[in-house]
């Protein structure tokens, strides 16, 4: 089995995002909403509050070989993400990033920005955000604010889609 670390957490097995969605890992508490078809997670290695991680339950490394009805889902989710963050905050923006790669598991991350961000460039949104993770991370209100924000998050996704 191979290990992996991110982030200072080492995590063994062959694809991280597999066992995510499966609770493998210590990062399960992270769990915002789970679907037939998608989890959907916070990204504690990315200590961005509202960030969310979409990823298909089984795993798929590309956006083509998603059925009709997980292309359908995660399009409702994606809007459901971006409606959340608007509901619950009043975030500047939100970006969507999708990964796919035939090494890696499909997983599409929803990135709110912020003002307080103060980011220079929506488009390299993800690289200014993990520059800068150290410190996100090294900052306990900010990690206080990242794990509030799953209970929000959890308890918006339950009200409206139930489970």
């Amino acid at each position: 089995m191979k290990e992996t670390t991110i982030f200072d957490d080492e995590i063994e097995g062959n694809c991280i995002a597999c066992e995510i969605v499966n609770d493998v890992n210590k990062f399960k508490d992270g769990r915002i909403f789970k679907t037939e078809f998608f989890d959907i997670h916070q990204d504690f290695g990315i200590a961005v509050p509202g960030l969310m991680v979409i990823a298909a339950n089984r795993h798929v490394t590309n956006i083509d070989t998603l059925t009709d009805d997980e292309l359908a889902e995660i399009s409702l989710l994606q809007v459901y993400c971006k409606k959340a963050l608007l509901d619950l905050w009043e975030c500047e923006d939100v970006a969507y990033l999708l990964f796919e790669k035939p090494t890696s598991h499909l997983h599409y991350i929803v990135v709110p920005v912020w003002k307080s961000l103060k980011i220079k460039n929506k488009y390299s949104i993800l690289a200014e955000l993990i520059a800068r993770n150290d410190e996100f991370k090294s900052d306990s209100e900010n990690m206080k604010k990242v794990r509030e924000a799953v209970v929000a998050l959890r308890k918006w996704f339950n009200e409206r889609l139930g489970q």
